[in-house]
């Protein structure tokens, strides 16, 4: 009967611990602080693909360019500021433990799904991607075989 009385009070936890992160991820997304200004967006070129137009976002004197999605959701916590936002339907965050990486967040969804975009002064570098981030690898998914520009 203990054990039972255990699992049953470890699954409530875990049932109470979601629904408050659910709660507090959702209110920190939705909420759009009158410090975003519209999103900036540049464009580059990599010496492997010089006739390929590549879009970048501009955030705080560095350029982040499309690297992955998301392996599970991210925590409240791990949202940092919105800084910018694009149209009604996208917001840029920073996250908390790298600045590395940044969030673009979409808002259409029930879901907010995010993306993560990569400083491009970290190309060829090997630097520590949060375990919530999984690698898109290829830039364009236009192209056949794909643009790798993180290598």
């Amino acid at each position: 009967m203990t054990k039972r009385k255990i699992i049953i009070g470890v699954l409530v936890a875990a049932a109470l611990f979601s629904m408050v992160e659910a709660t507090l991820r959702n209110k920190k997304i939705n909420d759009l602080p009158d410090t975003a200004a519209p999103v900036e967006f540049s464009t580059f070129y990599l010496a492997r693909y010089p006739s390929e137009k590549f879009e970048a976002i501009k955030y705080n004197g560095r350029e982040y360019a499309y690297y992955g999605y998301e392996s599970r959701p991210l925590l409240s916590w791990e949202i940092g500021e919105c800084f910018a936002y694009h149209e009604d339907s996208r917001r840029f965050y920073t996250l908390t433990g790298t600045d590395d990486y940044i969030a673009d967040i979409y808002m259409d969804y029930a879901v907010h799904e995010a993306v993560f975009y990569r400083a491009l002064d970290t190309i060829g570098k090997d630097i520590k991607t949060p375990g919530y981030i999984t690698s898109g690898m290829e830039y364009r998914a236009d192209i056949e075989e794909g643009i790798v520009i993180w290598e």
